[in-house]
């Protein structure tokens, strides 16, 4: 007679970690998880679901003694985690279809920004080109983060107690003061250097600038001064354009 398994709770406590940790900041602690289950369901033992948020993180130091067979997180060191991203859990044909994706993105922004621009609304296409900026930094932050040395990813952490605000909140002069602080600009040009590719556009210096005129843009009280203008504006537009061009993103 064939035996069916009976279920303790009405989901899978792996199931339960993985919705509690999207409901989280994107750097959590299993502590965070622990308590965002037991709002709903003040039965699951706080083990249990420890041991589950080691397990469901292959890099772990401890997932062979809790792996299981849904790998979700990703360890940072120090106690925190995250979740991984779609590219990272799915099958090798889906980040295929989610890089075409963000290309479509890229693509349609940066024809949104161009209709702003060529209708004289320099200030709106400006703050639409930060916000492709923004997009850029936040999908190469989630490509190359898996890799970086776990002295990086703890400057990572430390810069976001210091702005007080999750991963996903920030703002795009705080995506560059990430960068900045985890050496991404260094290890990104790294990485392209290794493909024969040198990085000419995507430094700080330039970033710089466009945060600076993105920020102008957006107090602006009127256009055509001094900075928020046609020509601030074809600045910033072939910036990112060469940005992503050399990026390949």
């Amino acid at each position: 007679m064939r035996v069916v398994p009976v279920t303790k709770y009405d989901l899978p406590v792996w199931r339960m970690c993985y919705e509690a940790a999207k409901e989280l900041p994107e750097i959590f602690r299993p502590i965070d998880v622990v308590m965002k289950i037991r709002e709903k369901r003040p039965d699951v033992k706080e083990n249990t679901i420890r041991a589950h948020v080691i397990g469901l993180a292959p890099n772990h130091p401890s997932y062979k003694h809790h792996g299981k067979k849904h790998n979700l997180f990703y360890y940072l060191g120090n106690g925190n985690f995250r979740l991984l991203s779609e590219e990272e859990i799915v099958m090798p044909s889906v980040p295929t279809k989610v890089r075409i994706e963000k290309q479509v993105m890229f693509e349609a922004s940066l024809a949104n920004a161009e209709k702003l621009l060529n209708m004289g609304m320099h200030s709106q296409a400006i703050l639409e080109y930060g916000t492709i900026m923004e997009r850029l930094l936040k999908a190469l932050y989630t490509k190359y983060l898996p890799n970086l040395p776990i002295e990086n990813k703890e400057k990572m952490v430390n810069y976001e107690k210091e702005i007080k605000a999750p991963i996903n909140k920030f703002t795009l002069g705080q995506w560059i003061g990430l960068f900045q602080r985890a050496d991404l600009f260094r290890y990104i040009a790294q990485e392209k250097k290794a493909e024969n590719k040198q990085l000419m556009f995507f430094v700080p210096a330039i970033l710089n600038t466009l945060v600076e005129l993105r920020n102008k843009s957006a107090h602006s009280a009127g256009e055509d001064t001094l900075y928020v203008n046609k020509d601030s504006a074809l600045f910033v537009r072939s910036a990112i354009v060469c940005i992503l061009h050399e990026l390949k993103e």
